[in-house]
């Protein structure tokens, strides 16, 4: 079935639940130091809204004839400078739909990073991105 017409990209948050920090040190010894608290998490600007107009601007339907539901699970960083690092398929749909969501978000604009106290750090986040039909 050819998924052309009615295409609803359901995006759901659960960003809260699953967050980490990650931050270096200020050496330059490679050694990470994860947090299982931070006192602000990583925003995208604009917000939740900010980013569900961004997702629906530019999270298209793969060109596929496969009749594909479900949902890509993607892990990615939010680095302390914003920027969006190491997007990751953590459960897959699809090679398709797969490489759609990663892509997305791989080209997404700098967000306001995540804080440990008043120092910017890298936050490792989860995001789920559910294709469907709208019958």
């Amino acid at each position: 079935m050819k998924a052309n017409n009615n295409i609803t990209l359901m995006v759901s948050f659960f960003l809260l639940s699953n967050v980490f920090a990650l931050a270096q040190t200020r050496n330059q010894v490679d050694q990470t130091y994860l947090y299982l608290y931070t006192s602000k998490i990583p925003e995208f600007k604009g917000g939740e809204l900010g980013l569900v107009r961004y997702l629906k601007k530019n999270l298209k339907w793969p060109n596929t004839d496969i009749d594909t539901r479900g949902t890509v699970i993607l892990s990615f960083v939010i680095a302390a400078d914003g920027s969006v690092k190491n997007v990751k398929v953590e459960k897959s749909l699809s090679d398709e739909f797969d490489n759609e969501a990663k892509k997305v978000f791989s080209l997404m604009p700098k967000w306001i990073p995540g804080k440990v106290g008043t120092k910017n750090v890298a936050v490792k986040m989860y995001f789920p991105v559910s294709f469907y039909i709208d019958d």
